[in-house]
């Protein structure tokens, strides 16, 4: 916990340790604080070096304690899009490819893109 203990840049009271990353953002530690309503996969979270909340994907975390993890695949299964209601066997191989990307990196491709 002395890690976090910065007297510049003290933690916000709502910051929970134990869901501490680092990214690709900066050198210093990140905590996850929630969605912040920008696209899809993009996690809000507190940089403690620029004493800011920044938005991130899955994909710039460059180490991820098991608490963020845990956190992180329910946020991410719990925003993924919505299945094509077409029926589209075609259609739904695809989304389900995409769905598996997502669990991976954070970013939702549009379909019918290629990887």
């Amino acid at each position: 916990m002395d890690r976090y203990q910065n007297a510049a840049n003290p933690l916000p009271a709502d910051v929970d340790l134990d869901l501490e990353f680092m990214s690709t953002h900066c050198g210093g530690w990140h905590f996850l604080v929630g969605n912040p309503h920008t696209f899809t996969g993009r996690m809000a979270a507190w940089c403690q070096d620029q004493h800011t909340e920044i938005a991130v994907s899955l994909s710039e975390m460059t180490y991820i304690s098991l608490g963020a993890n845990l956190w992180i695949k329910g946020f991410l299964s719990g925003s993924e899009p919505a299945p094509p209601e077409s029926g589209n066997p075609s259609a739904e191989a695809e989304w389900e490819a995409a769905r598996r990307e997502y669990g991976s990196t954070g970013e939702w491709r549009m379909l019918g893109e290629t990887s």
